[in-house]
């Protein structure tokens, strides 16, 4: 799944024939299944102040490992997604 950046559709991009390209919507963010990650990681951030670089990275960090599969799933795993990704592999086989 892509978004419609021009780097994703560079004419020397190779893809192996397996791997099928699902571009979103112009201005879509909320069909990115990253952006609700990036808003949900925003969110953790932004009651604490940091004075440094170092310490603002161990933060992200900590809460990015501090990930469940099933966090991560709920972010990320809308119906819409799936059935997407489904619908472009059977439009491609």
């Amino acid at each position: 799944m892509l978004d419609n950046g021009a780097f994703h559709k560079a004419k020397a991009l190779q893809l192996p024939p397996n791997v099928v390209p699902l571009f979103l919507p112009p201005y879509s963010p909320e069909l990115n299944p990253i952006e609700h990650i990036w808003r949900d990681l925003k969110d953790q951030l932004a009651d604490h102040v940091y004075h440094t670089l170092e310490a603002l990275s161990d933060a992200v960090c900590a809460i990015i490992q501090g990930y469940s599969e099933a966090t991560l799933k709920a972010l990320t795993g809308f119906d819409y997604f799936v059935q997407a990704i489904e619908a472009a592999r059977r439009a491609y086989v």
